[in-house]
């Protein structure tokens, strides 16, 4: 009875520390930033499931430490409905339990200082698994925890592996730091601190490399832009809506026009080499996503505009075409007048921008407001020229994929820019957990980036990651949130090509082979014994 009694008292105490490393791993990410809990989190899970007899529990305790940081997470879903927050909530904790069942059959049997490598190499493909493919959704990956200012030098690993070789020191971090807690040996967390010391180290070097080097660029390769922010109503007409982005990029074009004399800029180096360099025109303009919903035939309005401010107008688009297609698109407008190519959102939302089995759900599709067919996704790289940058496009929920960028700075981008409306989720924390994604993709390929939303963030990202007020214009780092607005922005091209850039996702097959190998070494292990 006695022992009886204390499995009762004890169940629940393995179930209950693996629903408090999924709230830890909560706490490392947007709103609270508390991101040295990477460095703790994972390897609590790892713990348990190491430690499980059966792969049955491991998949419980993977189940539930998703469940807690799904479950407080995206709460922000719920700006939606409760029926989706509840559904992607549950995807992703079955999704976690096939991992913790894949690890509880690994882990257990192989050696102590083996399994913080297998188990961040594992961990990294697991991410890399769901990060891929149509219905993918890559929130809380990790590396996105680095992205706050305090962690960057952590970060500056990923222009050499991508945000995987971010993920994967995190968890081996985590993993070293809680095995020599729990068995009270000194090596592995030795190993762990000096391993999370000299990426801190080479990280900050990196970041002074790359500050310095932004202020010490030439003049003559600067472009100056402005960002827009409408915050307008979801509920006004398009007409209204097009009004409000053009009379704030109008009047910002205005206030900037007073500053020149006679069409010359007297702080510029022909006529005054000691002044401070000011630009002399705006270069381009960029609108948010979506900004309105157009046919094809509305396109001259958008050239008009360009024409008349003699810049280069980028703006996201809702464009209804001929042939019945809806899609989601950036077009640039050149000063000119000139209408280029429409770039489509390639990596569509799913559930959001397209929905499986329309002729079985529309009516709870319907539910929601679904009354619009499915988008069309695109298969171009797009890449625009303003002033002295090739831009790189990208749309929205594609700054948390990292090809998007990777083959924009493959076909010839020295700068990013993305277009974003996160609306449907105003004043949550969805929108800083998106932006967070934003200075991944800087760091991942080295490039400024450029973003403007609808209702926030808007703002300029530089190749570091930080989100700082540009060295040479600009009058703030961010838009305020649900505000509407105009930012300056100087970017500079930039043409390096990081290693990541190169050979795009080398360091995640790496991370198949080792557990492959641990895989292999398990079953070898067990045609042995018998």
């Amino acid at each position: 009875m006695p022992d009886l009694k204390n499995t009762i008292r004890g169940w629940w105490i393995k179930p209950g520390i693996a629903l408090l490393s999924g709230a830890l791993m909560w706490c490392a990410f947007s709103p609270l930033n508390i991101w040295p809990l990477a460095w703790v989190a994972p390897g609590i899970l790892m713990w348990l499931i190491a430690h499980s007899k059966r792969a049955r529990s491991a998949m419980l305790y993977a189940a539930l430490h998703a469940a807690a940081l799904y479950g407080i997470g995206v709460e922000w879903m719920r700006a939606i409905d409760d029926g989706p927050y509840i559904g992607l909530v549950l995807l992703e904790t079955i999704l976690f339990s096939l991992f913790g069942f894949a690890s509880g059959a690994v882990l257990p049997k192989i050696s102590n200082r083996y399994r913080p490598l297998v188990f961040a190499a594992a961990w990294v493909c697991f991410e890399w698994a769901r990060s891929t493919g149509t219905y993918a959704f890559p929130w809380f990956l990790t590396s996105t925890v680095f992205s706050h200012p305090m962690a960057l030098p952590w970060l500056q690993a990923a222009e050499v592996m991508g945000a995987w070789g971010v993920s994967a020191s995190a968890v081996f971090v985590s993993g070293c730091l809680v095995h020599a807690a729990m068995t009270r040996r000194f090596k592995p967390a030795i190993l762990a601190v000096g391993l999370i010391t000299a990426q801190g180290i080479t990280g900050l070097f990196s970041i002074a490399s790359w500050s310095t080097r932004t202020l010490d660029s030439d003049y003559p390769g600067r472009t100056f832009g402005i960002l827009v922010q409408g915050n307008e109503d979801r509920g006004l007409d398009r007409g209204s809506a097009l009004q409000q982005y053009s009379d704030i990029t109008a009047t910002r074009i205005r206030e900037l026009n007073k500053e020149f004399v006679d069409g010359v800029d007297p702080a510029s180096p022909e006529t005054n080499p000691d002044a401070t360099p000011n630009p002399r025109v705006v270069d381009f303009v960029l609108w948010p996503e979506g900004t309105v919903p157009i046919t094809q035939s509305d396109l001259p309005v958008f050239s008009t505009m360009s024409k008349a401010w003699n810049t280069t107008l980028i703006t996201g688009l809702g464009e209804h075409r001929q042939n019945g297609d809806v899609g989601n698109v950036i077009r640039a407008f050149s000063p000119d007048g000139h209408i280029g190519d429409a770039y489509a959102k390639r990596q569509l939302v799913p559930f959001g921008e397209f929905f499986p089995l329309r002729q079985y759900l529309d009516p709870l599709f319907e539910k929601y407001g679904v009354n619009y067919p499915n988008y069309t996704p695109g298969q171009r790289i797009g890449v625009v020229s303003a002033g002295g940058v090739k831009l790189g496009l990208g749309i929205c929920y594609e700054t948390a994929f990292g090809y998007i960028s990777r083959d924009s700075v493959n076909a010839g981008a020295t700068a990013l820019a993305y277009v974003t409306s996160d609306q449907t989720y105003d004043g949550t924390i969805e929108q800083k957990q998106h932006f967070d994604t934003a200075v991944v993709r800087a760091v991942e390929v080295r490039r400024q980036m450029v973003r403007a939303s609808s209702t926030g963030l808007t703002g300029i990202v530089q190749a570091s990651g930080r989100v700082e007020k540009n060295p040479y214009g600009g009058s703030a780092a961010l838009l305020p949130a649900m505000k509407p607005g105009a930012l300056d922005v100087v970017i500079e091209p930039i043409k390096d090509i990081t290693l990541y850039t190169r050979f795009g996702d080398w360091f995640v097959w790496c991370c198949w082979g080792v557990s492959l190998a641990a895989v292999g070494g398990v079953v070898a292990r067990r045609k042995h014994r018998k």
